[in-house]
């Protein structure tokens, strides 16, 4: 039976859903409202919450970064300030982190770069998030997997070539153990478009789609 632990919350096939509630950067850059958002999911039964960090100026061009950005939907003038005001700093996730415990919900993000999954590592996170965006990125999943933690990699906007692709990487990691190649392998060749499961509040034949296989590293990849 595949078996996966994040924040002492055991997650396997016969168990019920994990309820992850995604906050991404709806919290407008906003303490307040981000912790907000984080009671109503505590509220409503979530496992977990996520938010999502970017290293702006490394992933956009200067011209993207630089460029106007007008509209009523913009925090900024240009869409490199409308990015930053919908980032959060060190102290902002520090209070968060805090405030999820207090809670006692867990808290992870999704780092979209290098710079990003080095920061978020020094908050001892219990799991990192991967973009489907990023299933491809080889050198950001071996970067992640690094810090030996549990790494859940969405497919949701990936194709099918992309998640044979990273999964044969990934089960060909040395450090990852037996296990967790056996997982990738069964997922491959049965790649189910939905999954049946009991969770709380929903029917016992409740049909949820499936957007995420996950990485278990077992220990640090030597250097």
């Amino acid at each position: 039976m595949r078996k996966l632990i994040i924040d002492g919350k055991t997650i396997q096939d016969n168990g019920n859903a994990y309820v992850i509630a995604e906050i991404g950067h709806n919290h407008q850059g906003k303490l307040e409202i981000a912790k907000k958002m984080f009671r109503v999911a505590k509220e409503c039964g979530a496992n977990a919450v996520k938010l999502q960090k970017r290293d702006n100026p490394s992933l956009y061009t200067r011209e993207a970064y630089n460029k106007p950005y007008d509209n009523r939907n913009s925090y900024g003038s240009t869409y490199g300030e409308h990015r930053e005001a919908l980032e959060f700093g060190w102290v902002e996730y520090q209070e968060l982190f805090d405030y999820a415990r207090e809670l006692g919900i867990t808290m992870f993000s999704t780092a979209f770069d290098f710079a990003s999954a080095a920061f978020l590592a020094k908050f001892d996170p219990p799991a990192f998030k991967i973009a489907s965006g990023d299933l491809k990125n080889i050198p950001l999943l071996t970067h992640i997997a690094k810090f030996s933690k549990p790494m859940i990699l969405s497919t949701g906007g990936a194709t099918m070539e992309d998640v044979l692709r990273m999964s044969c990487y990934l089960a060909d990691m040395e450090d990852f153990p037996r296990f967790n190649s056996v997982y990738v392998k069964y997922f491959t060749h049965n790649p189910p478009a939905r999954s049946t499961f009991q969770a709380a509040k929903l029917p016992l034949d409740a049909q949820v789609e499936v957007d995420a296989i996950v990485a278990i590293p077992e220990k640090k990849m030597k250097k």
